[in-house]
């Protein structure tokens, strides 16, 4: 898990300097697949809830990129240590 987080971390380099530091999550989804966003939308709101696109997913998307990535990158990386100072 911490070997993704820290793949994560440098995806979210990567895409800074691709796509811009300002491209928002959902921009990069769609110039890499245009039907995800939709598709997306349209399984969350159908089968989850539509209050969870609403109020979680569409700031989600409209964050940046590459600041996402950094966070459930570094959460990847911090749970586990977290979790093993637990169980001591």
């Amino acid at each position: 898990m911490r070997s993704l987080g820290a793949l994560l971390i440098v995806l979210a380099i990567f895409i800074a300097v691709l796509f811009g530091a300002a491209e928002p999550l959902g921009g990069v989804m769609y110039e890499l697949h245009p039907p995800l966003v939709s598709n997306l939308q349209m399984l969350i709101q159908r089968w989850v809830s539509p209050w969870l696109w609403d109020h979680v997913c569409m700031p989600v998307l409209a964050a940046p990129a590459w600041a996402v990535l950094t966070i459930i990158g570094i959460l990847m990386i911090l749970i586990p240590s977290l979790i093993e100072r637990w169980r001591d």
